[in-house]
């Protein structure tokens, strides 16, 4: 299926958020859609999706001019988008999020779930992308909660798939994985959309790069016909600054220090670990995915018990502190699922007076 976005507009009031784009997505092609963060990318994309309504502009497919009513008419169209944040229910299980809204009946009205199965049997077999369908989605990693949207969109037989910034917070090895994937939805004749702004991963998996700025379209060629230099200069609209030269830095006392720190889990336990994090350093834990870093990371900011060993911040010691008293002593964390760990999406908004709030935010943090 070819698509063929012609002078598109999409307005947010008296903001111009996409300004008359024309751009054309054929089958059997990985297209990459750069940017910079607001340069219109997603936007764009959500009004292929029937996410917005374009104030002007055609949407064609296969030369026939649609204009979608909501998403499911895009669905019902062959369209499929993985979105930056997941839209799953969290309380179900894999199979039963994949069939919601969709859902196969039996003779006798009940959800077929037998028949969902084994097409996702099949399709787990033609591109790879296999998880337990039976687990809760609640405890699943990024990584496999991506692979279920993935899998949704593949169920409902997508022939052009929309992915918006799907590496953001995966680990190099779910990277690779997932690009395994899109390779075979290639050769499989779809058409993929991939809305990113890592020039590493447009180079090695693209087929066609369209550059945006400032909701306009400045540049759209096959990846042979451009370089990496010129992409960047088409993000950020003019040549690109000097490399920064790395300064040798004399670090300060020790902020943190972690003394054979164990962490139960499941089958063995994480440790005994030991390091310690200067002012002025930044010390980077790697490792494949999987392996304890989740559970250290947990231990430290007060998430998860800590089953021996010890945890000195500023010079006290914190492994039996609950997660605001730490904040208290000056740790704060930004976790891998920032909407799902990061924000309490169902809790209410308060308003507080404008100098108690401006107050909190300027106060240095208290020191125990």
């Amino acid at each position: 299926m070819r698509i063929d976005l012609q002078d598109v507009t999409v307005r947010f009031g008296p903001v111009t958020a996409v300004d008359s784009v024309s751009l054309g997505i054929k089958p059997g092609e990985i297209h990459a859609l750069l940017g910079e963060n607001g340069a219109g990318k997603s936007t764009l994309m959500n009004a292929l999706f029937g996410l917005v309504s374009p104030a002007s502009g055609t949407i064609s497919l296969d030369g026939e001019a649609h204009r979608w009513a909501s998403p499911q008419d895009a669905i019902a169209h062959g369209l499929g988008m993985v979105h930056q944040h997941f839209m799953l229910q969290e309380e179900m299980t894999v199979l039963e999020n994949i069939v919601l809204c969709a859902e196969p009946v039996g003779r006798f009205g009940f959800v077929d779930f037998a028949r969902a199965r084994t097409r996702l049997d099949e399709i787990a077999k033609t591109h790879g992308v296999a998880i337990d369908l039976d687990r809760r989605v609640g405890r699943l990693s990024v990584g496999e909660r991506q692979a279920v949207e993935i899998l949704k969109v593949l169920y409902r037989e997508a022939e052009v798939l929309i992915l918006d910034e799907p590496t953001a917070v995966l680990t190099p090895q779910e990277k690779d994985r997932l690009f395994a994937t899109l390779k075979s939805f290639r050769e499989a004749g779809k058409a993929i959309v991939l809305i990113t702004h890592k020039l590493d991963e447009v180079m090695e998996i693209a087929d066609r790069v369209s550059v945006m700025r400032a909701g306009r379209l400045v540049a759209s060629s096959s990846l042979a016909e451009t370089s990496k230099d010129e992409i960047a200069r088409g993000i950020v609209g003019g040549d690109l600054p000097a490399a920064r030269t790395r300064k040798t830095l004399s670090p300060g006392e020790t902020v943190l220090a972690v003394d054979h720190l164990t962490v139960a889990r499941r089958g063995r336990d994480v440790g005994p670990v030991s390091f310690d994090l200067r002012a002025g350093e930044i010390v980077g834990i790697a490792g494949v995915s999987g392996n304890g870093q989740a559970e250290l990371i947990r231990a430290l900011t007060g998430l998860e018990p800590v089953r021996s060993g010890s945890i000195t911040l500023c010079g006290n010691e914190i492994q039996k502190l609950d997660v605001e008293a730490r904040r208290q002593g000056g740790m704060s964390y930004i976790p891998e699922d920032r909407q799902r760990m990061g924000l309490a999406l169902r809790a209410p908004s308060v308003k507080m007076p404008m100098r108690a709030a401006t107050m909190r935010a300027l106060s240095p943090p208290v020191r125990s």
